[in-house]
C-alpha cells in the first residue's frame, strides 16, 4: 500500500492504490490473504475496521481514568504476572486404581483427566502431567480420550491453550504499562495548561516492552524449542 509510516491514517486513496487486489472471485473461494480481496472489500474492512478503532478509542479512555485523576498521586507501575503452568480436560479414567498400601481409592473410574503443560526454561523444554485434577499423576495409558482426540492432539491442544494464555499475560501486562505512561503524560499536561504544547517527553514512553515466550515446532525435539512471538 501507499501507507507509510506508522503514525499516518489509512486512507481511501491508499486503498484505491492498491494494486494486490482480486479483479474477481468465484464463489466458495478460499481467501488465505489479502490479496484474494476485491478493491470493495477492502474499502469496506477498512469501514469495519475504523467502528472497532473507535470503540477501542473509547475503552483507552475509560482505561486510564478508572478510579483515578490528574490530582492523585498513586499511579502504580504494574508487577510482573508470573507465568503459570496450564492444562486441559482430555477425557476421564478408563477404570478404578487402588491404593494398597492404604486400602483405598485413588482414582476412581470415570474421573476426569487432565493434562497440565509446565514450561521449564531453564532446560527449555515442558513437563507434562497427566492427572485427575486432584494432583494424582498417572500414564495416559489408563484413559479414554474425547472422541477425535489423542494423546499427541491434547499435547498440541496443550501447547496452543499455554501459548494463548502467555500472549494474554503479556498483553494485559503492556497495556497497564501503556496505561501508567498515559497517565505520567496527563499529569504533566493538566499542570502545564492547555496553552503549553502536548507533548510527550522521551522518558514517559513505554520502551522494550516484554514479549510472550511461546513454544514453537522444533524438527527434531518436537515441540520444545522456546522463542519469542
Amino acid at each position: 500500500m501507499a501507507s507509510q509510516g506508522r503514525n499516518r491514517l489509512i486512507l481511501r486513496e491508499d486503498i484505491m492504490s492498491d494494486d494486490k487486489v482480486s479483479s474477481s472471485r468465484d464463489p466458495n473461494t478460499v481467501l488465505s490473504n489479502h490479496r484474494k480481496l476485491t478493491r470493495e472489500e477492502k474499502l469496506a474492512l477498512i469501514q469495519h475496521a475504523q467502528e472497532y478503532a473507535w470503540k477501542l478509542l473509547k475503552k483507552f479512555y475509560s482505561e486510564i481514568f478508572l478510579h483515578w485523576s490528574t490530582a492523585q498521586k498513586r499511579n502504580h507501575y504494574p508487577s510482573h504476572v508470573r507465568r503459570l503452568s496450564t492444562e486441559a480436560p482430555v477425557g476421564s479414567l478408563k477404570k478404578t486404581f487402588y491404593n494398597e498400601a492404604a486400602k483405598d481409592v485413588t482414582r476412581k473410574c470415570d474421573e476426569p483427566a487432565y493434562l497440565r503443560l509446565f514450561v521449564n526454561e531453564n532446560a527449555e523444554s515442558i513437563e507434562w502431567t497427566w492427572h485427575n485434577g486432584q494432583g494424582l499423576a498417572f500414564t495416559p495409558e489408563p484413559i479414554e480420550f474425547e472422541p477425535g482426540l489423542t494423546a499427541t492432539q491434547a499435547k498440541i491442544n496443550a501447547i496452543h491453550n499455554y501459548d494463548d494464555h502467555e500472549r494474554q499475560r503479556i498483553s494485559s501486562y503492556n497495556i497497564q504499562r501503556i496505561i501508567c505512561a498515559t497517565r505520567r503524560i496527563l499529569v504533566k499536561w493538566a499542570a502545564g495548561g492547555s496553552k503549553n504544547p502536548a507533548k510527550f517527553d522521551p522518558e514517559d514512553m513505554v520502551r522494550n516492552p516484554p514479549t510472550c515466550t511461546c513454544i514453537r515446532p522444533c524438527p527434531f525435539y518436537g515441540h520444545r524449542v522456546l522463542s519469542d512471538c
